[in-house]
């Protein structure tokens, strides 16, 4: 009986054990070289069979009884290349015209060796390729392995065939099919998910076969989710707006007011869309004052004063003389050399921008360094000079 050939892939860890095929033929015993010039022919016996892989093509020659023959013979000659028309002709003369041996020669088609048939104990760590050798159109062998995977152990059964043509010309190879497993029952269980996501629940028992296959699933397992059940309280709210005015976005959604679940129905929209207010300007001005008046005040232009040393001026002097940002002092300084601002009253102020709405007019007292070359300071010792700063805010 012809021998049958696997190969392991891993060589570690389980080996699978594979069931021998029953029609493997040895590469060693076919003939897969031509005859040279000056080489006689191979011959078959009678009552023989000679394997050929030449040219392409594979076949058997079987040959029966010759006794018939005269003269008498013991052999067919086959006759490979010499030349491939030599060759293809023999092929056809037997496939095609038996009677010339008396029907005592046949010519069959055979499958070439082959590696990775099939694949046994595919998908655990140790699969099983199957290689087969040399075999007749037709043959059709069982092959098996026993397999350990992730669910437990197992049998694996596939059969390969020879299929192909039996043509003068016919070509054949090795295919795997009819795949099996062999598995056993109840194998493993493993539990998953719950029944309920509150309240009482029970997590779902699944059961394999050693094969890995789903025999049954049932929500019988553990208990799983106590917890109470909460309720939804969906809101509809708005963020903040990305502008105070002149147009912004913000993004709206629905927030789940009691956190059962996450917020949802994000979208983004425009606010504030009214017009931004003008911005305001600050004008101001400085001067530093000089002694004016009969009551010792003090002002920026000896021109124009209130007529009063004391309490607020006239209304009828709050007011402009030339285009030119007057104020005074009433009464003068506590002390040449205060940096705090004294009491005072003041008229006059800047002339704001046409067209624009102004505010109060403010009037500030403040220290600047002595300069020597000024004739403003206060007092013949004093080692500062005063300096009044008027201002005025204003809008378009």
């Amino acid at each position: 009986m012809a021998r049958f050939v696997i190969r392991l892939i891993a060589a570690m860890g389980f080996l699978a054990l594979a069931v021998p095929g029953l029609a493997d033929y040895p590469a060693s015993s076919v003939r897969t070289q031509p005859a040279t010039s000056g080489q006689a022919y191979p011959t078959v016996p009678a009552h023989g069979t000679g394997w050929f892989d030449v040219g392409g093509f594979c076949k058997v020659v079987d040959v029966g009884d010759l006794s018939w023959a005269n003269p008498p013979a013991s052999a067919v000659p086959v006759f490979i290349p010499g030349t491939a028309a030599q060759w293809t002709a023999w092929r056809a003369g037997m496939i095609n015209a038996p009677g010339r041996y008396q029907g005592q020669v046949t010519l069959t088609t055979c499958c070439p060796a082959q590696s990775g048939v099939a694949t046994l104990c595919a998908g655990t760590a140790n699969p099983v390729q199957v290689d087969r050798q040399y075999g007749r159109l037709g043959e059709a062998d069982p092959v098996s392995a026993s397999c350990v995977g992730t669910y437990g152990a197992y049998t694996d059964q596939v059969t390969l065939g020879c299929n192909g043509s039996n043509a003068a010309d016919g070509q054949a190879s090795w295919q795997a099919g009819g795949d099996s497993l062999t598995c056993s029952a109840n194998a493993q269980t493993v539990y998953g998910g719950c029944s309920a996501s509150c309240g009482n629940g029970n997590q779902l028992r699944t059961v394999y076969d050693s094969c890995g296959r789903v025999q049954s699933q049932t929500y019988d397992g553990p208990s799983c989710n106590l917890g109470d059940c909460c309720t939804p309280n969906y809101q509809y709210v708005c963020g903040g707006c990305s502008s105070s005015c002149g147009g912004g976005t913000q993004t709206c959604y629905y927030h789940d007011q009691n956190n059962c679940s996450g917020d949802y129905g994000y979208s983004s929209g425009s606010c504030n869309t009214q017009d931004c207010a003008p911005a305001s300007t600050t004008y101001s001005a400085s001067c530093d004052p000089i002694p004016c008046g009969p009551d010792g005040g003090y002002a920026c232009d000896c021109d124009y004063v209130p007529q009063f040393g004391f309490g607020p001026p006239r209304s009828a002097e709050a007011g402009y003389l030339n285009n030119k940002a007057i104020w005074s002092v009433y009464p003068p300084w506590k002390s040449n050399n205060s940096t705090d601002s004294a009491s005072a009253y003041t008229s006059g102020g800047l002339t704001p921008p046409a067209g624009e709405s102004c505010g109060a007019f403010q009037m500030t007292l403040g220290v600047v360094p002595h300069q020597t070359t000024k004739q403003t300071c206060l007092g013949p010792n004093s080692d500062s000079c005063w300096q009044i700063q008027g201002t005025i805010t204003c809008t378009p």
